[in-house]
């Protein structure tokens, strides 16, 4: 494989030809040469691709490599390479070991040592080993903070904290509602913020300015008939088309904070942060939180069809009615402030 170098593009897009997958653990990976060469598992489940297979992929043309890993807690962090390629000499007989970079040819030249040998690591745990090593530096402690209930109407702020290392820098930090991006901020571009309109109910509060001071539509910015103009007037018939804060802009949103306006009950659900470091490293994590909105009901139970004298033996029929809310009222009956857990009618 040729020395790989991590690149700035980090939007996956599509396209990508998935060669291992790994998720519960239920395969063993402790095999030998031959199978590593010709693939073992089950695509629906978890698998290796097998090196024959990758040589005939990527020997075409130039393919990049991308990493991904999660841990339990549900951190996630990824790599990017280009210029990968499996050599010809990797899925031969004797193929050379090579230890520069993340290298999966990293195979020992007696075929089944470094795979099959209980105290050496197989090459595909040393290749996540590696990129474990590159990752655990740099961006670290990357925390949400989200309401996990909110009523209706009311203003939702989300926190997204992290640390850097000294020699990081900030690349960008994006929120998502499930996967769905609707804000960003990138400091290193001008606008540094941007709101996609990518989440019916999602109005992010994100400049305390005047509306035609705080909103470039960058439809005005491309001259009548350009193929820029036709494919953002595209964009905002569709309703994709980002909101951009000019420079004069108070922001309310920001790097660590985003602030959604007059939360509706359709937008509870999951919300992610995903942080990412500058060059060279783009080391990236994201967290989650999840977000309830809540509408409680306007007014007081009402309790109808009881009686106001009883005689001794008689069944005590009546209904309590709770005004319609989000999520439904549960509804509990008291007898002289004490709860009522069962009742039955007599034989």
């Amino acid at each position: 494989m040729e020395n790989q170098r991590c690149i700035a593009n980090k939007i996956f897009g599509g396209g990508w030809i998935v060669m291992q997958f790994r998720f519960d653990g239920s395969l063993d990976f402790n095999r030998g040469w031959d199978e590593f060469r010709d693939g073992f598992g089950d695509l629906n489940k978890e698998f290796w691709l097998g090196l024959e297979k990758v040589h005939q992929i990527t020997s075409g043309r130039k393919h990049e490599l991308m990493i991904e890993l999660k841990d339990f807690n549900g951190t996630y962090k990824y790599a990017r390479y280009d210029g990968f390629e499996i050599d010809e000499n990797a899925v031969n007989d004797n193929p050379p070991c090579q230890t520069e970079s993340i290298s999966v040819t990293c195979w020992s030249n007696t075929k089944n040592e470094l795979i099959n040998a209980p105290d050496r690591a197989p090459a595909a745990e040393l290749l996540q080993r590696t990129f474990s090593e590159q990752i655990s530096h740099g961006l670290r402690n990357v925390r949400v903070t989200v309401p996990t209930a909110i009523r209706r109407g009311d203003t939702a702020h989300l926190y997204c904290d992290y640390e850097l290392e000294d020699k990081e820098r900030l690349y960008s930090i994006k929120w998502y509602k499930g996967k769905r991006e609707f804000y960003r901020y990138t400091p290193q571009e001008t606008p540094s913020m941007k709101v996609f309109n990518n989440v019916n109910g999602v109005d992010v509060e994100w400049s305390s300015g005047r509306a035609e001071d705080r909103i470039l539509d960058r439809f005005d910015r491309f001259a009548p008939g350009s193929p820029k103009f036709r494919g953002t007037l595209r964009q905002r018939k569709n309703g994709r088309m980002p909101k951009i804060c000019a420079t004069n802009c108070l922001a309310l949103s920001n790097k660590s904070n985003v602030v959604i306006k007059a939360v509706e009950t359709n937008i509870s659900g999951k919300y992610s942060c995903e942080v990412s470091a500058d060059a060279p490293s783009f080391h990236t994590s994201i967290v989650s939180g999840d977000m309830e909105v809540v509408e409680p009901p306007p007014g007081k139970p009402s309790i109808s069809g009881l009686l106001n004298r009883y005689q001794l033996g008689d069944i005590l029929r009546g209904n309590c009615t709770a005004i319609n809310s989000k999520p439904a009222a549960n509804l509990t009956w008291t007898i002289n402030d004490v709860p009522v857990r069962f009742m039955s009618a007599p034989d």
